[in-house]
Parts: C-alpha cells; structure tokens; sequence
C-alpha cells in the first residue's frame, strides 16, 4: 500500500494541464493505493476547475480569506500542508506530486528529496535535474539570459515577476529581483532595470506633484526603491491618494491595473501608524 500525494498550484497552471495531469495521476494509481489531492487558489483563479477536481477526489483550498497581507498565500499554504501531511503520514511509503511552474516551490521539492521522500515536480525544468547534468544546465541557463538588463528582463516576465501572480509587488524591488534571481544577475544589472522600469512612474509622478515638490522623492536610488518609501518621500497623508498612488505604481511598474483599486487595509493601517496617516 502506497499513500499518493498530489499538491497543485492552481495560479500557476492552466486548466487543460490540471484535467490532464489529474486524469494521468488516477490512471496510474493502484487498487491499493491511498490517494490524497489538494488544489490551491483564489476562487476566481481556478473557478474553472474546481469542479473537476472535486469531481475526482481532490479536496479544493480556498486560499482568498487567509491573504491579508498580500503576501503569496497561496504558495506558503501549499507548503505547510505539504510538510505537515508527509511528517505525520501514517504510511511509510508514499510519493509527493507538485504540480506548479513556479520556482518558488523548489526549495520545498529539494527539501523532500533531501528528506529522501519520492518527490517530483513534473512543470519545472529544474527539478528534472540530476547533480551530472546541474553544470551543463547553468550553462544553458546563462545562454538563455545573458547578464543584461535585456536579459533579465526577460527572466522576470517568463517567471512572472511582472504579473498579476505577483501578490508582494510593493516591497523593495530590488531585493525581491536579487531573490528572485537567485543572484545569478549583477547588482548593477538589477538596479539599472529598476531605473528603466520606473521611469514612466516617475514621470507621472513629476506630472501630478510638480518638479519643485518631490526632492526627496528623487533622491530615492534603485537599489531603495519601494512602494512604503514613495508614499515616505512624496509626505502623502490622505488615504484616498495613497491608494490612488497604488494604482499608479502598480500599473506603470508592473504593467496591469490591480483589480482591487484599495491597498488591503493592513498594508494601509501599517503605513498609517509609520507616516502617521490621518
């Protein structure tokens, strides 16, 4: 008897590959094995499957009501109850499957690997690799995104920096691209994106504030540049412009208008009591 777990990253993959990687999983199980499935999202990111799953034994984590900060709930949730179901897994033999394209999942694929869990993660090219093939890998990694702001340019839009599915858009850009990265791009590199890629931000901040207004805004540098440290330069006290600012960067940044129009009111309320908002 075997247990099978199946984990899927529902934000992160597309409908036609959820109905055919769950009815491949099914058709592989044995009589005797315990089968255990679990989709993860927001309801309006996987609405369009939901039924499906159900459908099929799995059981659907509705993750919208526990976002609040608007960190990745989704990816951090997945992750725990993955750790915790292999922990205390009555079964000494059992397999893990994460269906997900992000690379934020690696470090928990190799933590069971290293745990010495049968672990696979069948969307991700890098977890097909085995220790002989890591340095001709890298070395194709490094054709395909040279060390230019092209290149990791490139890199963020493929693995979804720039995208809707980045839920902490607001924090310092350029240590969230270092992380995301996984250092592999200079320091230099990174902060000369983050001038290109907020250059029409700025513009339009000049546009609003007038240019004899925002000295301290202008000083921010690349490597600090942050949603929490415009609001900071720019002295914004009004709550109503400060979501209307959130707009701004968000959809000149990131390129895509938030479909909430307001900050989560825990972001709103910490900035509150940091710049002492009315």
């Amino acid at each position: 008897m075997c247990t099978r777990f199946l984990y899927i990253d529902g934000e992160n993959v597309s409908k036609m590959e959820v109905v055919n990687s769950v009815n491949s999983f099914l058709e592989l199980l044995k009589p005797s094995d315990i089968f255990v499935g679990k989709l993860y999202g927001n309801r309006d990111s996987v609405k369009a499957y939901v039924p499906f799953c159900l459908a099929n034994g799995l059981t659907y984590v509705e993750t919208s009501a526990i976002s609040v900060s608007g960190k990745n709930i989704t990816d951090m949730k997945m992750t725990v109850d993955c750790i915790f179901d292999v922990l205390y897994s009555k079964d000494s033999d059992f397999t893990v499957t994460l269906l997900s394209k992000d690379c934020d999942f690696l470090p928990l694929f190799y933590k069971l690997k290293e745990m010495g869990v049968k672990a696979e993660m069948p969307f991700s090219a890098l977890a097909q690799i085995t220790s002989f093939e890591f340095l001709s890998s890298f070395t194709k990694m490094e054709k395909n995104y040279q060390k230019t702001t092209s290149g990791l340019d490139a890199f963020l839009k493929h693995n979804g920096f720039y995208s809707p599915k980045n839920s902490d858009c607001l924090g310092n850009l350029f240590s969230k691209i270092k992380e995301k990265t996984d250092n592999f791009f200079p320091d230099s590199v990174i902060e000369e994106h983050i001038a290109i890629k907020t250059k029409k931000f700025n513009k339009s901040i000049v546009a609003i504030y007038g240019e004899n207004n925002i000295h301290e805004f202008k000083k921010i540098k690349p490597k600090d540049f942050s949603f929490e440290n415009v609001v900071d330069s720019l002295n914004i006290t009004d709550p109503n412009e400060i979501n209307r600012l959130y707009v701004s960067y968000v959809s000149k940044i990131f390129g895509y208008v938030p479909k909430n129009k307001s900050l989560p009111a825990i972001v709103l309320n910490d900035l509150a009591k940091e710049f002492a908002i009315a």
